[in-house]
Order: structure tokens, then sequence, then C-alpha cells
């Protein structure tokens, strides 16, 4: 059988489960992902939670880890069938088989000019909407067809087997039987059909649109009360309980459904909320330019209950130190903060740490590194993690932190080394992270070369979520690695290792060795219309040249030989913005002229025009 996903927009069912704590107060923390506004969330059945937020990103919530899938702000819904996510941009059905593969256009069998609206899975057949119906995709095919032709379809969605899809008119239809015959059921929009046990909720949009209930699959619908704002953009339910949130007010919970509401925002930075979604344990709410924030609805039981809670007091030295927590903690606790692990999710996370006054938290996690960077007491770049119990953590504290942990014994405990201070010989550990302007520009697979000028010691990294970055130099037997008077280059590579844009240099000062990291953006914005180097060259019998442009423009591409002769003309259109490198982008000569014959050996010289300028490169053909 297929994997069976629904997209639900912003509601989240989960059922039949005995949580305990549910109907408590939760306390919302950051999951420092992207942190523009995003429109949907949804988890798939691995656990794995999507957000169309600046982009398709993936957020993996045991490793507390966002990935970028790519497509800028342009990708308007999200499905997965059999292992594949496929997405909607500007109109157009993508797939991608897995993580490491390169998006591909899937739009066979649909007719000429549709855009396709929604994505829904039921079973083996992914299914989606348009001007002309509905179309359905096996997951054995790759061409899509004609499942019911019920005029312009705005939105599709699935609960248990059962379809629902918006009409032009702004209707609710629905289909019991994989979408081969519709009846109409309301006579406005119902948003995020869910269903707990063969009961289905949904809201009608619009201002002051009730709550809904069906008992019979989705055919006939009830009103069972309203939401406490006038206009609210989603909803989720818990073992019965009704979460609601809007653009502007937040997030309100009832626990008797719908009767009574109170707002639950605590550790909201924004009460714009445009989504939300639900696993088995926690609870996601996306917000205004502020990131997705996540609150645990399960206060995790301590491993060793048997044994009685105790308390350690002891200091993170300052400077650079390894570091393992004692206990299983429950509080833990300095002169100016006190924070309630019970409350706040149930585990020590890094983010803690930076709020008692660490500066930099490193973790290596499965041959990688993850790192957590903090400022007066806040969390301002990287990726959250727990600190787990008998492992050890790599820590830069800018002062002695003097801490109290209550908690549960949790067994061998990993002894920290004196501390380290940043010297005249260095540090032994440094991060190097930021962000990338522009980053709608760069190509698929592209990543950061950091390397140090001095050492030569260099790292590539990935472009996460709102393509950031994070390097890590350490060296565990404490030698220094970066000191006072260090020079990064930093560079962007495709992903066939060519360079391309502008690379940045920065210098390590005594207050970043301290910090022991330095926070910079890298600008990915073309400045003008320019050809790169080509690739191979010489070359025999062809060649692809990548080129860059600063404005989406018409574009030609002229080839003349070493005597200024006219060889090849070739016209690509309309070209994006940006870097155009990887060899299904760029350019691609194949050694003929206009006439389909073969060229002599020599040099050439190749010109692009565009409305923003011209540039011209040379190239050899070696026979």
């Amino acid at each position: 059988m297929g994997t069976r996903w629904a997209w639900i927009v912003a509601a989240t069912v989960l059922a039949g489960s005995s949580r305990i704590g549910v109907t408590q107060d939760i306390v919302w923390e950051p999951t420092y992902g992207p942190a523009i506004h995003g429109t949907r969330l949804c988890f798939a059945p691995d656990g794995t939670l999507y957000a169309l937020n600046s982009g398709l990103h993936r957020y993996l919530p045991r490793e507390r880890q966002w990935q970028y899938l790519g497509f800028g702000s342009s990708v308007t819904d999200v499905g997965l069938l059999g292992g594949a996510v496929y997405a909607i941009r500007n109109g157009v059905v993508h797939r991608k088989a897995s993580p490491e593969a390169r998006w591909a256009v899937v739009q066979e069998g649909l007719p000429a000019g549709v855009r396709a609206s929604g994505l829904a899975t039921v079973g083996e057949v992914i299914f989606t909407g348009g001007r002309e119906g509905v179309f359905s995709l096996r997951d054995d095919t790759r061409e899509w067809t004609v499942t019911g032709r019920v005029g312009w379809t705005t939105r599709i969605v699935a609960a248990e087997s059962v379809l629902f899809a918006h009409t032009g008119n702004s209707g609710t239809i629905r289909s019991g039987n994989a979408g081969a015959s519709w009846i109409r059921v309301w006579d406005r929009r119902i948003e995020d059909i869910v269903a707990v046990d063969s009961v289905f909720y949904g809201w009608e949009y619009g201002t002051n649109g009730p709550l809904l209930e069906s008992l019979d699959r989705g055919v006939s619908w009830d009103s069972i009360g309203y939401a406490p704002l006038p206009w609210i953009s989603g909803f989720v339910i818990v073992d019965g309980d009704f979460y609601v949130h809007s653009w502007q007010h937040g997030v309100y919970h009832s626990a008797d459904r719908g009767i009574s509401w109170k707002p639950v925002n605590s550790g909201l930075l924004s009460l714009g909320v445009g989504a939300m979604a639900a696993s088995d344990t926690d609870i996601y709410a996306d917000t205004a330019n502020s990131g997705v924030f996540r609150a645990s609805l399960v206060p995790r039981t301590p491993a060793d209950t048997a044994s009685a809670e105790r308390r350690v007091d002891y200091q993170i030295p300052a400077g650079m130190s390894l570091y393992s927590t004692p206990l299983h903690a429950t509080r833990i606790a300095t002169d100016a903060r006190s924070i309630d692990m019970t409350r706040a999710g149930g585990a020590l996370m890094a983010h803690h740490l930076i709020q008692l006054g660490s500066s930099v938290v490193i973790s290596l996690d499965s041959g990688r590194f993850r790192t957590a960077i903090g400022r007066d007491g806040v969390m301002v770049f990287g990726e959250d993690f727990a600190i787990e119990p008998s492992r050890g953590y790599v820590v830069n504290a800018l002062a002695p932190i003097d801490v109290t942990m209550d908690g549960f014994p949790h067994g061998a405990v990993i002894e920290a080394p004196e501390a380290t201070l940043a010297n005249a010989t260095g540090a032994w550990g440094f991060v190097v992270a930021g962000h990338v302007e522009g980053a709608a520009t760069l190509p698929m697979g592209a990543r950061l070369r950091v390397a140090n000028m001095r050492t030569g010691q260099a790292a590539l990294a990935d472009l996460g979520a709102g393509r950031e970055f994070a390097v890590t130099f350490t060296d565990l037997t404490r030698g220094a690695v970066v000191a006072e008077g260090d020079v990064f280059r930093l560079e962007l590579l495709s992903r066939d290792g060519l360079a391309f844009g502008r690379e940045r240099l920065t210098r390590v000062g005594a207050a970043e060795l301290r910090q022991a990291h330095v926070l910079l953006s890298l600008s990915a914005r073309p400045d003008a219309a320019r050809l790169l180097p080509n690739y191979p060259n010489p070359f025999n019998p062809e060649t692809w040249i990548p080129f860059q442009v600063a404005d989406s423009s018409q574009m030609t591409v002229h080839i003349y030989d070493a005597r200024g002769r006219a060889v090849r003309a070739m016209d690509l259109g309309v070209v994006d913005s940006g870097f155009h490198v990887d060899r299904g982008d760029a350019v691609h000569w194949d050694g003929r002229n206009d006439a389909g014959e073969s060229v002599g050996s020599g040099v050439y010289h190749v010109e692009m025009r565009t409305r923003g300028g011209s540039d011209v490169r040379r190239i050899v053909i070696a026979r």
C-alpha cells in the first residue's frame, strides 16, 4: 500500500490517545526555522513537518533541524505519494523523488494551460484541481487522468478516504468514490476538513464563519458554535480540544468544543499566526516574520522516576569547555533565571544554555556539527537541539555560570575538562555563520565554501532553511584552530563545484574570538549580466557556458570565430534573474554552426545579450 497523505492546511487531528496536560496552558518555543510568514504546515506520516514558508521547507522534529527544499516563495501546495514529494509552483506540479533528487515537472495529461490548485492523497493516488475539474495520478504512473469534470476547482483536500474541493463559485463539493462522482454539500467554502472517529469537522470561510460538524462523513453539515474571533485562519483538533488561530490575535484554545475559549500565546514573538499543525507530542505555529514555534502537549517524564529527585550545583566555566548535563533536568536555574522543564517542552535544549549565558553550543550529531549561537541570552542563529544526558557538548561562556539543576539521575556523567579561554594563541572552537541574501537566485544544490586563509583549513556548508549556513571549526584536543587576525574567505559553489558570485572576506577580531563566532551575510544577488567560465575548456565536442543575469530578461547568445565571423546564434527566450550554472540551466554548445556542421579547433568568442547588458568570453575547441 502507498503512504497515505492528506494536506490539511492548518488543521491536524490526533485522536484515540490518552494525553496528559493537553488542556494545560502551553508555552511556545522557537524552532529557529524560516522566518517569513507561511501559509501551510502539515505532517507527513513519518513525522516530518512540511512548511510553505519563503519556499518549501521540511522540519525533522527528532533532529530539531530545518531543511530547505527550494522554490523561493512561489509554492502554493504540497503532497506526498509513494515517498516522493509533490509541490505546486506557479500552477505547475513538480515532483521530488527523494531529498537528494532534483525537482521534475509532472504535467503530462493535464490540459494545456491548466493551473493546478491543491494536492491531496488517498491511498496510492494523488489528486489536483484546476479550471478543467479534478485530475488524479497513480503512484506507478507519471501521467494525470481526468477524474471529474466538475468545473473550476480552487482547492482540494482529503479526510480519511473522502475528497473535498472548493468550486469557482465558493461552494464545497464532496466525493466518496475517489473523484468518480461529486455532490455539493455546502454553499460556501469549508476549510480545514478533518476527521475524528469518522466525525468530520471544518469551519466556514469568512467573517464570523461557524465551526461545522458532519456525522455522515461530510454529506451534511451543522454548526456547532463559533470561534472567539471574527476572522480565523485555521484550527487544529487534539483529543477533542480545539485550537484556532488568526493573523492578528495568535492562538486560542477550547476544551469544550467551542463553548469557551482562552488565549494560549505565551512565548510567541508574533500574534500573526498563519498556519498550525500537531504531532503526537507537539503543536506547531507559523508566525509572521518570526518563524515556526513549537509547544509540547505532553510533559516528558524523566527516565529514572524510581530514584528520588536530586539537586546539583555546578559551574560552567568562562571560555570554551566540554559540557554534559548531570541529571534528567526538571528545573535549571541561575541567580537571574529559572526554567521549568515540565512547562518548557520537557527537555533541556541548547537555547536554554544560551538563556543562562552561553554564546555558542555545539553538538556533533551523526558525523556533522549542529550549532546554536546566542547573544544577550537570546538564541539568534542556528539549530536548537536537545542536550541529552551522558553526551558531551562544546559550550562557550563569556563568564562563569553558576547553575542549580533539579532532576533525576541518569547514570554516567562525562567529566568536563578545564575551560580554555581565547587568548593570543587562539581558540580551539569557532563558528562562521550567517545567511545568504537574495537566496532565490541561487541554483539548486548550491553550497558555501569557508576557508581560513592562514591555516588553509576549509569546509563546505549546505545552505539550510532560509539559506542559512554554519561552519564549525573545532579541535577537541584543544589546539588552536582560529587566532585573532585570521581572515576567512567565503565563496559560493554550484552542485558541480563551480565558483560563482561575489566572495566575502571577514577578519576575526578580539570580540569575535571571545564570542567564539562571527555572524555575517553574503550577497547572492547578481550585479550584472555576465558569462562565467565554461566547462570543460578546452572542450571536444561540447561545452556548457554558465551565466548570471541581474534581472529577468530576454537573452540571446552569439558565437564568433577568431576572425569575428558569426558561427552560431541561440535565442534563450526570457531567463530568470540569478545564476544559471548547472548543465540543465547553462548555455549548451555542441560545437556546431547554424547549419549543423562541426566547427574546427581554435579560439571562439561567446557573446550574451540581454536588456541589462552584454558580456563576451573566450572559449577553446581542441579536436
